[in-house]
């Protein structure tokens, strides 16, 4: 991304149904990308998140893969039906469930994690350290 903004891409260019790439990039969780292409918007979410961390009665860290292994893809069931979860999908819904509980957040420490650190780094480079700290934190 760093590479193409360089080259002259334009960050504030929409596709056809309106979306920046930074929207995009908060839409599927690409926490480095979106601090890269709107560092603004990325220390307001990371914020934001910093905050509702906080005021949690009760944290839970829902932690997982980002997808599916290739050995998974072709899993089917006696009937044919795919029987493989995409692990993201189901933190995401656990996430959505848990969170319906007053007091409640979840922790994402790939998603959340990584926002918190690129938004507030110049560079937008997570770093181990920098992750698992905000992992003990929560």
């Amino acid at each position: 991304v760093r590479l193409l903004l360089v080259a002259g891409a334009d960050r504030a260019i929409r596709n056809r149904l309106g979306a920046t790439p930074a929207d995009l990039a908060e839409r599927n969780h690409h926490a480095v990308t979106l601090a890269v292409l709107d560092p603004p918007l990325a220390r307001k979410r990371a914020a934001k998140i910093r905050a509702e961390l906080e005021a949690a009665s009760l944290v839970h860290v829902i932690s997982t893969r980002l997808k599916r292994c290739e050995s998974q893809l072709a899993w089917v069931d006696a009937d044919g039906h795919h029987v493989s979860c995409d692990p993201l999908k189901t933190a995401r819904k656990a996430t959505k469930g848990l969170e319906l509980s007053d007091g409640v957040r979840c922790f994402d420490p790939d998603a959340n994690s990584a926002l918190i650190v690129a938004a507030g780094a110049h560079e937008a480079v997570v770093h181990p350290e920098e992750a698992r700290e905000n992992w003990e934190w929560a």
